[in-house]
């Protein structure tokens, strides 16, 4: 055979294969969108510039496990976490973390749908902010988390992340994987209500995924920890899943555990410890509202809806009356929430359609003393409302806060 024909059969292979990627991408891109204007209340849809960039990112703002099996696509309703697209001519794939998984116990069906499945591994999972990443021009790496394409927590993991962890991140982005890691920064111990006290600040590389959605395997990550010199989540070797769930009673070093199955599909257990501590320590009925809105602000709703299915009543000392108490008062507040978010979209919606066309400076005369000003500005500035804006503007809104406070006195009077 020539060298002609080695070369045009190499190009010919190449450009098949790109061509059949941009269907794919334009396919996911189109689907991911096709959810989203099926579903406006429940997902998130996210256009930036970022280094004169056009980014498309696609996430959910409600973690409930029915939304996304009620949906006309669940396998690409599950991948909308914090997935971004860039658009050049076509949607090119550009940031990728994991699938949308769920707590076992959260939903009944989990019991069954687990013992049918085939476990691949079993690893600790790491308490901190999930880091994902992209890269410019093929040399720069950028670092973001949570359905944002920039915040604190991105400068934070930035300013942590060691030389030998940027080539390895670089190196995996440039074959087309996508690593994820945690960010671990004890100073924010509080703010997280992290329950295991970390040592040092760091990232701890989790996994990485391509554009097939598959996943590498431990192996493959524990060779790529052994490289690049950084650490990885530790794996339960030789248990299963009874035996995962008789520790979870006991183990007071870990917080949970996720299971991986052989289809890629994912799972995780929260140790009772870990419930324990960042639920129920200190919180009263009085101030479970603000409880609520900071799960739905951390995007840790489900974690705190399927805690209260899983814990054992004697361990952390409460009834099942009180636990059952407890978890009406977190529907309430839920509701409530809900309820109040609406209002306050419905009270802005004629605004927007009127006077969105003025200058910042001109809308922020004309409504200077308005009840949802900050609100109103973020939106204009920002050119969208995230909704975790109203959560934080309810924290703050005191009226809000006490009348629930009342309503809940009322009830336990």
């Amino acid at each position: 055979m020539s060298w002609f024909f080695y070369s045009f059969s190499y190009i010919y292979l190449k450009d098949k294969l790109f061509m059949l990627y941009r269907k794919f991408m334009i396919t996911t891109f189109e689907k991911c969108l096709k959810i989203y204007n099926e579903n406006p209340e429940f997902f998130i849809y996210k256009k930036g510039i970022v280094h004169w960039e056009t980014l498309h990112l696609f996430s959910y703002g409600s973690t409930e496990h029915n939304l996304f099996f009620e949906t006309s696509d669940v396998t690409t309703a599950l991948q909308m976490r914090w997935i971004i697209f860039k658009w050049e001519t076509n949607p090119k794939l550009f940031s990728l973390g994991f699938q949308k998984f769920f707590n076992y116990w959260e939903f009944e069906e989990s019991i069954d749908w687990i013992k049918n499945k085939k476990v691949k591994q079993i690893t600790e999972k790491v308490d901190g902010s999930l880091i994902l990443c992209w890269l410019f021009d093929d040399w720069e790496l950028f670092l973001h988390t949570k359905g944002v394409f920039e915040n604190e927590y991105s400068n934070l993991a930035h300013s942590v992340i060691t030389d030998k962890q940027k080539e390895m991140a670089i190196s995996l982005l440039k074959d087309w994987w996508f690593p994820m890691f945690e960010l671990i920064w004890p100073k924010l111990t509080q703010l997280w209500s992290l329950t295991i006290n970390y040592e040092k600040d760091e990232l701890v590389f989790l996994w990485a995924r391509n554009v097939d959605w598959k996943y590498l395997s431990y192996e493959e990550i524990k060779e790529l920890s052994n490289k690049y010199e950084t650490r990885i989540p530790n794996i339960y070797k030789d248990l299963n899943l009874e035996d995962i769930i008789k520790l979870s009673k006991t183990d007071k070093e870990h917080e949970w555990v996720v299971f991986m199955f052989k289809d890629d599909s994912m799972l995780k257990i929260k140790f009772d410890f870990y419930i324990e501590q960042n639920f129920f320590k200190n919180k009263s009925d009085k101030n479970m509202l603000k409880v609520v809105l900071n799960a739905l602000i951390e995007n840790n709703y489900d974690d705190l809806v399927a805690s209260f299915i899983s814990l054992d009543d004697e361990e952390i000392n409460l009834t099942t009356n009180k636990k059952n108490k407890i978890k009406e008062i977190i529907l309430k507040a839920s509701k409530d929430i809900e309820e109040k978010k609406n209002f306050i979209l419905n009270d802005l919606e004629p605004i927007i359609k009127s006077d969105f066309h003025l200058s910042v400076k001109d809308l922020a005369l004309k409504y200077k003393g308005y009840k949802y000003f900050s609100l109103l500005m973020n939106l204009k500035r920002n050119n969208e409302l995230d909704f975790k804006d109203i959560y934080k503007f309810l924290l703050r809104d005191d009226e809000f806060l006490s009348s629930f406070n009342k309503e809940i006195a009322e009830n336990n009077s």
